[in-house]
């Protein structure tokens, strides 16, 4: 009984003094994590994207080479080749300065493998216009929620040679 109240003399200073606190919080977190500054904005788009009328799931976990990037799968799809996108707050590591989406612009190239004939041109432009759309106002939901300070609207452009299209909102 004297050795547990020694001990708990020894350690009430420790638990109460300087060491506690802020501080110790950052020297035990692991390199991997991203800064606490950024935290909030990524679990701010999380929630705006689970909640979105657009997302029907999230198809990967934020992981790999850039743990901001996220994969998610669309609730109504435009076409059967045109499910899905990429949301990503970039740049990978430090403060950000912009929302991308990413998705493949559907084309010729898809219905190339043999098994059945390739879209129409024009319903393969139409699917992409629809899906640069949803990009946007994905953009436009996570910048009222989330960022509303930035500024601009959303820019969707088609990018490699026309394969994919990439919609931007600086923060």
């Amino acid at each position: 009984m004297r050795r547990s109240g020694l001990l708990l003399a020894m350690l009430a200073p420790l638990a109460c003094g300087p060491t506690t606190g802020h501080r110790a919080q950052q020297t035990l977190a692991p390199a991997a994590v991203l800064d606490s500054a950024q935290e909030p904005l990524l679990a701010c788009v999380d929630a705006v994207l689970a909640g979105s009328p657009y997302v029907e799931r999230r198809l990967t976990k934020r992981a790999g080479e850039n743990p901001r990037k996220q994969y998610v799968k669309l609730r109504n799809p435009p076409g059967p080749l045109s499910t899905g996108l990429g949301f990503a707050v970039e740049p990978a590591r430090g403060a950000p300065r912009e929302f991308v989406v990413e998705y493949a612009w559907p084309g010729p190239w898809q219905g190339a493998n043999g098994m059945k004939p390739p879209p129409e041109q024009r319903v393969s432009d139409i699917e992409g216009q629809m899906m640069a759309d949803i990009g946007a106002e994905l953009l436009r939901q996570v910048r009222s929620e989330c960022a509303p300070a930035a500024p601009g609207e959303p820019v969707c452009s088609r990018v490699a040679q026309g394969r994919s299209g990439r919609c931007v909102l600086g923060t």
